[in-house]
């Protein structure tokens, strides 16, 4: 959103997009394909209608899919589709939004949630299955039973 090129590439690590052996093209493509996709979060009204996204990021598809050395995480190809098909959604209506305000508002709500259930006290039980499960923080974590 803020457009921190160090800060992308460590969550991009951190998330498993990158494996820390890609080509400094490799590299510079991802960001500035981020950095695009990222647009519409970083302005207070975003032009769906002239932005050209989808042009904008075509240019660096060729050089994402050949020097690309691990797959995406799985849970990014139903979030990725998803807000796919809302920009196409948004582009085709030549929407203008707020959609920096919305990420920004959902992130907090998001941020409180996790928030009051880390501080919800530790405890444990067993499922019916007779596997132990601990919710520990708002995480739970089941222990199969051999």
């Amino acid at each position: 959103v803020d457009r921190d090129k160090e800060a992308l590439l460590r969550v991009s690590y951190d998330m498993g997009f990158l494996n820390g052996r890609e080509s400094e093209d490799f590299l510079a493509a991802h960001t500035a394909a981020a950095f695009i996709t990222g647009e519409p979060f970083a302005a207070e009204t975003y032009d769906f209608g002239t932005c050209r996204m989808t042009e904008r990021n075509s240019q660096h598809i060729s050089t994402m899919l050949a020097g690309r050395l691990t797959p995406p995480p799985k849970f990014v190809y139903t979030l990725h589709r998803k807000l796919s098909g809302a920009f196409l959604s948004c582009i085709r209506l030549r929407a203008k939004i707020s959609c920096r305000q919305m990420f920004l508002d959902h992130f907090d709500a998001l941020e409180q949630r996790y928030l009051r259930r880390a501080s919800q006290p530790e405890y444990s039980t067993n499922t019916e299955e007779g596997n132990r499960a601990t919710v520990s923080g708002g995480a739970v974590i089941l222990e199969a039973t051999p």
